[in-house]
Protein backbone atom coordinates (compact mmCIF):
# COMPACT_ATOMS: atom_id res chain seq x y z
CA UNK A 1 0.00 0.00 0.00
CA UNK A 2 1.59 3.22 -0.98
CA UNK A 3 2.53 5.79 1.87
CA UNK A 4 -0.28 8.74 -0.04
CA UNK A 5 -2.69 10.40 2.21
CA UNK A 6 -5.42 12.14 0.81
CA UNK A 7 -7.18 14.85 2.40
CA UNK A 8 -10.23 14.41 0.79
CA UNK A 9 -12.89 16.86 1.23
CA UNK A 10 -14.79 15.86 -1.69
CA UNK A 11 -18.77 15.60 -0.86
CA UNK A 12 -20.73 18.35 0.68
CA UNK A 13 -24.44 17.98 1.01
CA UNK A 14 -26.81 20.55 1.04
CA UNK A 15 -30.52 18.66 1.25
CA UNK A 16 -33.08 21.65 0.38
CA UNK A 17 -36.18 23.28 0.12
CA UNK A 18 -36.70 25.78 -2.30
CA UNK A 19 -40.04 28.14 -2.90
CA UNK A 20 -38.68 29.74 -6.42
CA UNK A 21 -36.52 29.25 -9.91
CA UNK A 22 -33.19 31.09 -9.01
CA UNK A 23 -29.88 29.71 -8.74
CA UNK A 24 -30.86 27.51 -5.94
CA UNK A 25 -29.65 24.55 -7.01
CA UNK A 26 -26.62 22.97 -5.97
CA UNK A 27 -27.06 19.79 -4.09
CA UNK A 28 -23.86 17.95 -3.51
CA UNK A 29 -20.40 17.86 -5.50
CA UNK A 30 -16.85 16.07 -5.70
CA UNK A 31 -13.42 16.50 -7.18
CA UNK A 32 -11.11 13.54 -8.63
CA UNK A 33 -7.79 14.10 -10.04
CA UNK A 34 -6.30 11.01 -11.90
CA UNK A 35 -2.41 11.35 -12.91
CA UNK A 36 -2.55 9.95 -16.48
CA UNK A 37 1.43 10.31 -17.62
CA UNK A 38 4.09 8.14 -16.16
CA UNK A 39 6.40 10.85 -17.46
CA UNK A 40 4.98 14.24 -16.25
CA UNK A 41 3.18 15.21 -13.21
CA UNK A 42 -0.40 15.62 -15.51
CA UNK A 43 -3.63 14.87 -13.83
CA UNK A 44 -7.02 14.47 -14.89
CA UNK A 45 -9.41 16.59 -12.69
CA UNK A 46 -12.87 15.99 -12.90
CA UNK A 47 -15.78 18.02 -10.94
CA UNK A 48 -19.11 15.97 -10.48
CA UNK A 49 -22.19 17.88 -8.88
CA UNK A 50 -25.28 17.36 -8.25
CA UNK A 51 -28.21 19.84 -8.99
CA UNK A 52 -31.72 20.43 -8.47
CA UNK A 53 -33.66 19.57 -11.65
CA UNK A 54 -36.95 20.85 -10.49
CA UNK A 55 -36.61 24.34 -9.10
CA UNK A 56 -33.08 24.95 -10.54
CA UNK A 57 -33.59 24.23 -14.49
CA UNK A 58 -32.68 27.45 -15.35
CA UNK A 59 -29.67 27.67 -13.24
CA UNK A 60 -28.63 24.34 -14.17
CA UNK A 61 -29.03 24.75 -17.92
CA UNK A 62 -26.50 28.26 -17.81
CA UNK A 63 -24.09 26.50 -15.72
CA UNK A 64 -22.21 25.36 -19.04
CA UNK A 65 -18.60 26.27 -17.45
CA UNK A 66 -17.11 25.91 -13.86
CA UNK A 67 -13.82 27.94 -12.32
CA UNK A 68 -11.25 25.59 -11.07
CA UNK A 69 -7.90 26.01 -8.35
CA UNK A 70 -5.04 23.94 -9.17
CA UNK A 71 -3.47 25.30 -5.86
CA UNK A 72 -0.46 26.73 -7.62
CA UNK A 73 0.44 29.88 -6.58
CA UNK A 74 0.71 32.77 -9.11
CA UNK A 75 -1.98 30.63 -11.40
CA UNK A 76 -5.05 31.93 -11.84
CA UNK A 77 -8.75 30.31 -11.92
CA UNK A 78 -8.98 28.45 -15.05
CA UNK A 79 -12.69 27.66 -16.99
CA UNK A 80 -13.45 24.43 -17.75
CA UNK A 81 -16.47 23.48 -19.87
CA UNK A 82 -18.88 20.90 -18.74
CA UNK A 83 -18.16 17.69 -20.55
CA UNK A 84 -21.60 15.76 -19.59
CA UNK A 85 -25.13 16.23 -17.87
CA UNK A 86 -27.32 13.31 -17.57
CA UNK A 87 -30.71 13.06 -15.44
CA UNK A 88 -30.40 10.60 -12.53
CA UNK A 89 -33.67 10.78 -11.15
CA UNK A 90 -36.50 12.46 -11.96
CA UNK A 91 -35.49 15.65 -10.12
CA UNK A 92 -31.67 15.45 -9.68
CA UNK A 93 -29.47 16.23 -12.54
CA UNK A 94 -25.54 15.02 -13.02
CA UNK A 95 -22.76 17.12 -14.53
CA UNK A 96 -19.23 16.94 -15.38
CA UNK A 97 -16.32 19.28 -15.62
CA UNK A 98 -12.70 17.79 -16.45
CA UNK A 99 -9.88 19.10 -17.73
CA UNK A 100 -5.95 17.93 -17.59
CA UNK A 101 -3.49 19.96 -15.98
CA UNK A 102 0.65 19.32 -15.48
CA UNK A 103 1.56 20.22 -11.93
CA UNK A 104 5.09 22.04 -11.88
CA UNK A 105 6.73 19.98 -9.42
CA UNK A 106 5.85 17.60 -6.16
CA UNK A 107 4.39 18.90 -3.68
CA UNK A 108 0.47 19.26 -1.62
CA UNK A 109 -2.00 20.88 -3.83
CA UNK A 110 -5.63 21.89 -3.25
CA UNK A 111 -7.96 21.40 -6.27
CA UNK A 112 -11.08 23.53 -5.58
CA UNK A 113 -14.25 24.89 -6.93
CA UNK A 114 -16.81 27.72 -5.60
CA UNK A 115 -20.24 28.24 -7.24
CA UNK A 116 -22.79 30.45 -6.55
CA UNK A 117 -25.65 29.24 -4.55
CA UNK A 118 -26.73 25.95 -2.79
CA UNK A 119 -29.75 25.45 -2.19
CA UNK A 120 -32.48 28.04 -0.32
CA UNK A 121 -33.55 26.69 3.33
CA UNK A 122 -30.32 24.25 3.93
CA UNK A 123 -31.50 24.46 8.22
CA UNK A 124 -27.82 23.82 9.39
CA UNK A 125 -26.14 26.48 7.83
CA UNK A 126 -26.41 30.08 8.04
CA UNK A 127 -29.02 31.82 6.06
CA UNK A 128 -29.50 33.08 3.63
CA UNK A 129 -28.56 29.92 2.23
CA UNK A 130 -29.32 30.84 -1.30
CA UNK A 131 -26.95 33.49 -1.01
CA UNK A 132 -23.96 30.98 0.15
CA UNK A 133 -21.03 29.64 -2.47
CA UNK A 134 -21.05 25.69 -3.07
CA UNK A 135 -17.46 24.92 -2.12
CA UNK A 136 -15.23 21.78 -3.14
CA UNK A 137 -11.75 20.88 -2.54
CA UNK A 138 -9.72 17.71 -2.53
CA UNK A 139 -5.79 17.79 -1.59
CA UNK A 140 -3.49 15.48 -3.12
CA UNK A 141 0.46 15.21 -2.67
CA UNK A 142 1.95 14.85 -5.97
CA UNK A 143 5.43 12.79 -5.89
CA UNK A 144 6.17 11.37 -9.11
CA UNK A 145 8.31 8.66 -7.11
CA UNK A 146 4.06 7.35 -5.93
CA UNK A 147 3.51 6.20 -9.96
CA UNK A 148 0.34 6.59 -11.29
CA UNK A 149 -1.37 7.28 -8.24
CA UNK A 150 -5.10 8.89 -7.86
CA UNK A 151 -7.85 10.11 -5.82
CA UNK A 152 -10.35 7.83 -3.95
CA UNK A 153 -13.86 7.86 -5.72
CA UNK A 154 -17.12 8.06 -4.47
CA UNK A 155 -19.25 4.94 -5.97
CA UNK A 156 -22.72 5.77 -4.28
CA UNK A 157 -24.85 9.09 -6.05
CA UNK A 158 -24.89 11.50 -2.92
CA UNK A 159 -28.42 12.24 -3.30
CA UNK A 160 -30.93 10.82 -0.58
CA UNK A 161 -34.03 11.53 0.88
CA UNK A 162 -34.23 11.70 4.74
CA UNK A 163 -37.26 11.43 7.22
CA UNK A 164 -38.01 13.99 10.19
CA UNK A 165 -37.26 12.23 13.35
CA UNK A 166 -35.32 9.55 11.25
CA UNK A 167 -31.62 8.66 11.71
CA UNK A 168 -30.01 9.50 8.58
CA UNK A 169 -26.94 7.23 6.73
CA UNK A 170 -25.05 7.99 3.80
CA UNK A 171 -22.40 5.52 2.80
CA UNK A 172 -20.39 7.57 0.35
CA UNK A 173 -19.10 3.75 -1.53
CA UNK A 174 -15.89 5.43 -1.13
CA UNK A 175 -13.49 3.29 -3.23
CA UNK A 176 -9.50 3.43 -4.18
CA UNK A 177 -7.94 1.80 -6.85
CA UNK A 178 -4.67 2.01 -5.69
CA UNK A 179 -5.90 0.46 -2.21
CA UNK A 180 -4.66 3.40 -0.48
CA UNK A 181 -6.31 3.47 3.34
CA UNK A 182 -9.62 5.50 3.79
CA UNK A 183 -10.40 7.81 6.36
CA UNK A 184 -13.23 10.29 7.11
CA UNK A 185 -14.08 13.11 9.33
CA UNK A 186 -16.76 15.85 9.51
CA UNK A 187 -15.76 19.31 8.99
CA UNK A 188 -17.06 22.91 8.86
CA UNK A 189 -18.56 23.40 5.10
CA UNK A 190 -16.51 26.39 3.41
CA UNK A 191 -17.56 29.40 1.54
CA UNK A 192 -14.83 29.62 -0.37
CA UNK A 193 -10.52 29.02 -0.25
CA UNK A 194 -9.57 30.98 2.70
CA UNK A 195 -12.45 30.77 4.68
CA UNK A 196 -13.69 27.83 7.35
CA UNK A 197 -16.45 29.36 8.62
CA UNK A 198 -20.30 27.73 8.47
CA UNK A 199 -21.30 28.09 5.39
Amino acid sequence: MKALKFSFFSVIFSFFAISQVQATHLRAGEITAKRISSTTLTYRITLTTYTDQINGVQANDAANTSQFSFGVTGVPLFEVKRRKKFLINSGTMCNVYDTTYTFPGPGRYTISCAITNRNANTVNLQGPTDQISFFVETTIVVNGALGLNNTPVLLNIPVDTAGVGRRFIHNPGAFDADGDSLAYRLTMPKRGRTDGSNG
